[in-house]
């Protein structure tokens, strides 16, 4: 049931990334369990502005532990009035122990595609 509910999380929150910071088109989702693990892809267009962004936040992960990040991201949400961007992400990695990788693809600043893949482990006995 653990399984279940880890695919659920992931999938819901790559998701609702994708449908929330995307721009006017297609999303394209693909996903599977191969070797023991699960796996999803999440392909959208984003503008030059949200990439921005997000490859900021994404080196900042790089220089950080997901779980320091998250509690700073929590802290700074207790005691500002800012969106909680980042949040989804930073659970994934850190309590999910989700293994992400990002491709940014794109020749303006306008239409970017971003592909999101995203794998989390799937206990042996796990049966969906």
């Amino acid at each position: 049931m653990q399984a279940h509910h880890d695919i659920g999380y992931l999938s819901n929150e790559l998701i609702e990334n994708a449908v929330k910071f995307r721009q006017p088109g297609e999303i394209l989702i693909e996903a599977g369990i191969f070797d023991g693990t699960f796996l999803i892809r999440v392909k959208n267009t984003i503008d030059g502005v949200t990439s921005s962004r997000f490859q900021q936040l994404l080196h900042r992960l790089q220089s950080k532990d997901p779980g320091e990040l998250l509690l700073e991201q929590i802290e700074t949400n207790a005691i500002s009035a800012a969106s909680g961007s980042g949040l989804g992400l930073l659970t994934l990695l850190s309590d999910y122990d989700a293994k992400m990788a990002w491709a940014f693809e794109g020749n303006n600043d306008q239409h970017i595609i971003l592909t999101t893949t995203a794998a989390v482990a799937m206990p042996p006995s796990s049966n969906l």
